[in-house]
């Protein structure tokens, strides 16, 4: 293969063109995971750790 020469999905078989409509959905819920933060404390004798994850909803039109 030529280094000049660009590939894209039309130039792949089918199951490589399933594989790049699905990393493009998993890119898109991605971007639903906006961070995390997490805090340990120890109450009486217990070691105690909390998570908070902060997703936001996909826009109506994302994925189709």
């Amino acid at each position: 293969m030529d280094a000049a020469e660009t590939l894209d999905a039309d130039d792949e078989d089918d199951s490589i063109k399933d594989i790049l409509r699905q990393v493009k959905i998993v890119f898109d819920v991605l971007e639903c995971f906006r961070g995390a933060s997490a805090a340990m404390s120890v109450e009486e004798d217990a070691r105690v750790t909390r998570w908070q994850n902060l997703i936001r909803d996909l826009p109506e039109a994302a994925g189709q």
